[in-house]
This record gives C-alpha cells, sequence and structure tokens, in this order.
C-alpha cells in the first residue's frame, strides 16, 4: 500500500492550475529547506563546424572514411543538437588525409 502524503502537501489537480508555482513548491515542499535561483534564458551553444568534424573524420582514419565513401559516395555527418548537417565528397575526405601540403589523389592513393 503507498504511504499518502499529510494532508497539506496534497494539491488537487484544480490548484495545480489556479496557483502560483511558488505556492505550489511551498505547499509540496513545506519541510524541505530550499534554494531558487533567478532562471536564466536559454540561449544557442552548439559550437559543431565543418573543420570540428572534419578533425573527427580524420580521427576515424582514412580507411574507415574511404569504405563510407566508396558505399554511399559521401561521407555525411549530422549534429544531432542543432541539426547541422556536413557533406564530404572524395575531394573533401582526400584534403582531409593531405599530409605536409601535399594533396593525395583518391584515385592513386599517394
Amino acid at each position: 500500500m503507498a504511504a499518502r502524503l499529510p494532508s497539506r502537501q496534497q494539491l488537487s489537480n484544480e490548484e495545480l492550475l489556479k496557483e502560483e508555482p511558488e505556492t505550489v513548491f511551498k505547499r509540496l515542499f513545506w519541510q524541505t529547506k530550499m534554494q531558487h535561483f533567478e532562471p536564466a534564458p536559454a540561449r544557442f551553444q552548439c559550437t559543431c563546424s565543418r573543420e570540428k568534424v572534419g578533425g573527427m573524420l580524420k580521427m576515424l582514419g582514412r580507411e574507415e572514411v574511404d569504405s563510407v565513401i566508396e558505399e554511399r559516395g559521401s561521407v555525411e555527418v549530422h549534429c544531432e543538437f542543432c541539426n547541422q548537417c556536413y557533406e564530404f565528397d572524395p575531394v573533401d575526405v582526400a584534403q582531409l588525409f593531405v599530409s605536409k601540403g601535399i594533396r593525395v589523389s583518391p584515385a592513386s592513393g599517394h
């Protein structure tokens, strides 16, 4: 059997809808010392970028990224936070794996 809260902690659905949030809060948590903070405005803070996604692809390694290129024709990375989509075609991928300023041709492997 579920324990019932003392009557002064119970609120009806009507009270939940009518009362100010501060009143509801005090009535529900009357035995607990609570500290309230001012609400902070929501702000967009995604820091993704094409460069960062490219760095992530480099960490996967050339072989892995090339296998995706072979299978799909391009590599697509979708940021779940900001909904930005980054697409890398074979030329983009080849440029990611450039060593010391020498561009590597995807066809030759050099």
